[in-house]
């Protein structure tokens, strides 16, 4: 920020968060606040623009007759386009006194395109689970990343914190997480960020459900593997198999 005050005017312009990302066809909304920092009554014009052309919008464009040290609240939101994983938008919103264009003032903050991927993998004997692939810039109010599996139903069935720490901070990996309940399919896994202090879901980040093309693809997997396994040791295969086939009744379509 950079405010200018000339003689009795003055404003001053402020954005949160800082900086927070998310992955394609997700809409930011940040809170921009505008002061007049000044000593009388002003209008002031707002513009905002942005270096990657992504398009952010404000929720409004002109703030009038704002008292001397009181501020207005505006929006803006922005949708993540598709495009190269890990690139940034820096969107800048200036506020102009319509009373004098030399008393300004202007804040920044940033936009980061992420990746946020979920697959279901099969660890032979060993049971089932999710691979989750992130790059993701968590904003400043979130606290844990945590992974969370459910029945089909939406019954809570246990979850994995993925990452807890102090934000903003960018998030990179790629890891495996099995399901809490040993041999048990995963039927729908949800990421979310939380907060801190009751673990309440802020951002459902993704979600994936175990619909039965998927149930298929698992059974096309464990067969594929059973040539190569030594007779003895097949019970297992079999176990896994089972374990889909029961599910099969209740899944998705």
């Amino acid at each position: 920020m950079n405010p200018v005050v000339a003689e009795a005017g003055g404003v001053e312009v402020s954005i949160s968060p800082i900086y927070q990302g998310s992955t394609p066809g997700a809409t930011l909304t940040y809170t921009v606040t505008v002061t007049n920092i000044g000593g009388v009554l002003d209008t002031y014009v707002l513009t905002v623009g942005d270096n990657s052309g992504w398009g952010p919008m404000l929720s409004e464009n002109l703030l009038e007759n704002v008292p001397s040290g009181e501020n207005r609240v505006v929006s803006i939101s922005v949708t993540i386009p598709n495009g190269e994983v890990c690139t940034v938008d820096n969107i800048v919103v200036t506020a102009t006194s319509m009373a004098d264009n030399s008393i300004w003032d202007n804040d920044e903050s940033i936009a980061h395109r992420g990746k946020a991927k979920m697959e279901f993998y099969i660890k032979w004997c060993y049971g089932f689970g999710v691979i989750v692939d992130l790059n993701l810039l968590l904003r400043e109010d979130s606290r844990n990343l945590v992974l969370k599996f459910y029945t089909w139903g939406w019954t809570y069935e246990g979850e994995n914190v993925m990452w807890s720490g102090m934000t903003p901070a960018q998030v990179v990996m790629v890891k495996e997480v099995p399901h809490p309940i040993p041999m048990r399919k995963p039927e729908r896994v949800r990421l979310v960020l939380t907060d801190e202090e009751n673990n309440e879901v802020q951002t459902i980040i993704i979600t994936i459900i175990a619909i039965r093309s998927k149930l298929l693809w698992g059974i096309s997997q464990i067969k594929a593997q059973w040539p190569f396994w030594p007779p003895e040791n097949r019970s297992c295969l079999i176990a896994m198999i089972s374990a889909i086939k029961g599910n099969w009744p209740f899944a998705p379509p």
